[in-house]
């Protein structure tokens, strides 16, 4: 009975053994140069035409246009110099006559 086993076992490792040639191995070859090709020439066409990062995209459309809220405070900073006015927070800043940052409270007076 152990020899059976162990004459099974043995053809079994030797099939699997014989499923590795070198047909497979140019197969598999192929198809991974192939989709190296596809990915490459994909990423070629999108560079080509112009398709930006969708995170430099925001971020600019966000430097541009002040009233929009933001959480990122260089932003904020960055807003405030080129436009003089950032939402941040929830909070719309001012940048005043002398330079000094501030916002209007609900009662309407500035708060520096």
């Amino acid at each position: 009975m152990k020899e059976f086993l162990i004459a099974t076992t043995r053809s079994s490792l030797e099939e699997y053994q014989n499923k590795i040639d070198a047909e497979n191995v140019v197969r598999f070859g192929i198809i991974f140069i192939f989709l190296f090709i596809v990915l490459y020439f994909s990423l070629a066409l999108r560079r080509k035409n112009g398709v930006k990062n969708n995170r430099t995209s925001r971020y600019d459309r966000l430097l541009n246009s002040p009233d929009l809220n933001t959480n990122n405070y260089g932003l904020h900073n960055k807003r405030l110099e080129i436009h003089g006015r950032s939402k941040y927070s929830g909070t719309t800043f001012y940048v005043g006559a002398k330079g000094g940052v501030y916002y209007i409270s609900y009662r309407g007076t500035k708060v520096y």
